[in-house]
């Protein structure tokens, strides 16, 4: 990723930032901390961003999937992508899809059913990131 694009991403962050802390509800409030955490949840999906390449960041992402007990059903990787498909125990399907974004970053996006699930996402996502 070139600087000019990394600050305009950072610049969007920012704004984003300011435009939820300008609304009103609680709703906002916990976007935008969100947001300034550095991960986001949007639509069902948490995302967020780790220092690592897609290959360590496959490795980090299996070795929570077992420590969770969630047993993995697909995995499909290359250098730049990856797409892991678990189940919970109540049979819930987790999504976990990474992209390359530079040689050294990793966008991780996580899903828990078809609606989402922020709590079990976040944790899983804390587990991930300590596996780093």
């Amino acid at each position: 990723m070139s600087r000019t694009r990394l600050l305009v991403s950072f610049a969007s962050v920012l704004f984003l930032s300011s435009v939820l802390v300008t609304q009103t509800g609680c709703v906002a409030v916990a976007a935008a901390g969100a947001a300034a955490g550095g991960v986001g949840y949007v639509r069902g999906d948490l995302e967020g961003y780790v220092n690592a390449s897609v290959t360590k960041t496959v490795a980090a992402c299996n070795a929570a999937l077992v420590r969770a007990k969630y047993p993995k059903i697909k995995e499909d990787a290359d250098a730049a992508s990856a797409t892991i498909v678990a189940r919970t125990a109540d049979d819930t399907r987790v999504t976990i899809r990474l992209k390359q974004v530079t040689e050294t970053t990793t966008k991780i996006s996580i899903r828990f059913g078809v609606f989402g699930d922020q709590q079990l996402s976040q944790v899983l996502m804390t587990d991930i990131r300590k596996g780093i």
